[in-house]
């Protein structure tokens, strides 16, 4: 972005480089102004990611809930990189990361509690809602409403329908409801069929086991195997 302004932009949707830097939620280079935006997204990339700009000439009035998933240097919930005297009024939720390049600023990028941001006028419905959804192969199953701060392990997952040649489970994730939307994508794995005990007279194992096993089942059983 160089040259004009971007004005109230609303971005919901995780963003991801995976061969270069800059990346923001609604901008990933910007030598222009962003104003009056809101971001509430994942990030991943490798320098200068931030909520709002990755790199930031001059923002203002901007909001950001920014889940930093992968970054290694000038990482900022508003701004990855960015001159503190030309951000203002720049609010972001603490997730973990702090306003510009690891530092926050009063009056230009400081953290501010979701209550309080929910409260002010003019915020988004959208920005303040938070899903979490389940997709098979890219395709959504299922989308469960959750209120930031929710305790996510409490919720009863759908179980992955298994194929004939693999078994399936969602992937661990944070389940703590502090961060922004989170994406599911089911994880398949290939059956176990063939079990052998640690336990050897020669080369050979003194137990075997056929059948269609998880790795947590196939880790069960050869302790089964083991005491058998």
């Amino acid at each position: 972005m160089d040259l004009g302004a971007a004005l109230n932009c609303e971005n919901y949707g995780s963003v991801s480089s995976t061969s270069g830097s800059y990346v923001g939620g609604v901008a990933g280079y910007a030598d222009a102004l962003i104003r009056d935006s809101f971001a509430k997204c994942a990030l991943s990339g490798a320098d200068d990611v931030g909520g709002i700009a990755g790199q930031a000439d001059r923002l203002r009035d901007c909001y950001a809930i920014a889940t930093v998933l992968e970054g290694t240097e000038r990482v900022g919930a508003v701004a990855g990189s960015g001159k503190p005297e030309n951000i203002a009024r720049c609010f972001f939720v603490d997730t973990g990361v702090a306003g510009i390049d690891g530092v926050s600023y009063d009056g230009s990028a400081q953290p501010i509690s979701f209550d309080e941001l929910r409260q002010l006028p003019d915020i988004p419905a959208e920005f303040a809602a938070f899903t979490l959804t389940l997709n098979i192969d890219g395709e959504t199953v299922k989308e469960i409403p959750f209120t930031y701060g929710q305790d996510l392990s409490k919720l009863d997952l759908p179980p992955v329908p298994e194929r004939e040649e693999c078994y399936g489970a969602w992937p661990d994730f944070d389940t703590s409801g502090l961060n922004s939307d989170i994406i599911l994508e089911a994880v398949y794995t290939p059956w176990v069929t063939l079990l052998a005990s640690s336990e050897q007279e020669g080369k050979l194992a003194l137990a075997l086991a056929e059948g269609r096993f998880t790795e947590e089942e196939e880790r069960q059983q050869k302790l089964r195997l083991q005491l058998y």
